[in-house]
């Protein structure tokens, strides 16, 4: 059953049931993706999984969950960013790019004015700092139509899949 293909509901084709679920992989280098993720991703298609899923690629840097996140919020990283699709696809794996942005849950370490959606604090969560509260119907409409779509890509095929994250808790 496990190397049996298997097909999502959207039609998409996983080669085999080996999935690679969402890590935080901290290799991002101001905030852009690198060679070592090309690598890492490389690697792990060529050890046959049938689905590597990305880890945290945020749509702001005011939304980072941990400093080596990857942050797509223009199109600077696009030759890097397919050259990552392109390794994760290797020997036919299915790449999906999870697409986040932490909101509440940006440490103070990586954020020290975090975007969410309401200023409630979350007591249990010293580390956390909450100072701007997205009251504007402006900005968060712009927040959530930059996360909602991902970046311009020269290539429609380059991530089958992508999926949006929200970890902010309201």
């Amino acid at each position: 059953m496990l190397f049996k293909p298997f097909t999502f509901p959207n039609g998409t084709t996983a080669k085999n049931r080996f999935f690679k679920s969402a890590m935080e992989e901290q290799l991002a280098i101001d905030n852009q993706p690198t060679q070592a993720l090309v690598n890492l991703y490389c690697t792990w298609a060529k050890g046959g999984a049938g689905v590597l899923v990305t880890g945290n690629v945020m749509v702001s840097p005011n939304g980072k969950g941990s400093v080596g996140d990857v942050v797509v919020s223009d199109d600077r990283s696009l030759p890097m960013l397919k050259a990552w699709a392109d390794a994760g696809k290797t020997a036919g794996t299915l790449m999906i790019m999870q697409i986040n942005h932490a909101g509440k849950q940006s440490p103070k370490v990586v954020n020290r004015e975090p975007v969410a959606p309401s200023a409630v604090h979350l007591s249990e969560w010293t580390v956390l700092s909450i100072r701007h509260e997205l009251c504007k119907r402006l900005k968060l409409n712009k927040l959530l139509a930059n996360s909602s779509r991902p970046p311009k890509s020269p290539n429609k095929q380059d991530l089958a899949v992508c999926k949006f994250t929200p970890h902010t808790v309201i």
